[in-house]
């Protein structure tokens, strides 16, 4: 088969088609085959623009996506910030404990800001 941008091809594509090259008329079978194999191109079209074509679906997967992300790069600077902030036995290191709060809160803050700047 041939789309509008597509020039016809030289060899058979279909079973009708290469029933009617080979110089034969083609079979009720053939004929049927090539409906089903249409049906099911057709269907398969279908279906992959009207999953274009759903923007509402689309953004909130790319929104999922995006809070996942975020999430693990949260979780990752948090994890960062406590293992600098402590020493080898889990304790805070002296000057850390008010560096340590306001880094999380800043983390904490640039995941709202991003949350609700992509929800706009």
């Amino acid at each position: 088969m041939t789309t509008p941008n597509q020039a016809p091809s030289t060899e058979a594509t279909t079973r009708v088609d290469q029933a009617q090259a080979e110089g034969r008329k083609p079979d009720v079978d053939e004929i049927r085959a090539d409906i089903a194999d249409s049906r099911q191109e057709l269907a398969e079209t279908v279906d992959a623009l009207s999953s274009k074509l759903d923007v509402k679906t689309r953004t909130k997967q790319r929104m999922g996506e995006t809070k996942q992300r975020m999430q693990t790069r949260a979780s990752e600077l948090t994890r960062r910030a406590k293992d600098s902030a402590t020493d080898e036995h889990g304790k805070p290191k002296p000057a850390v404990p008010i560096g340590g709060g306001a880094a999380a809160a800043l983390v904490v803050g640039v995941v709202v800001l991003v949350v609700v700047k992509r929800r706009r």
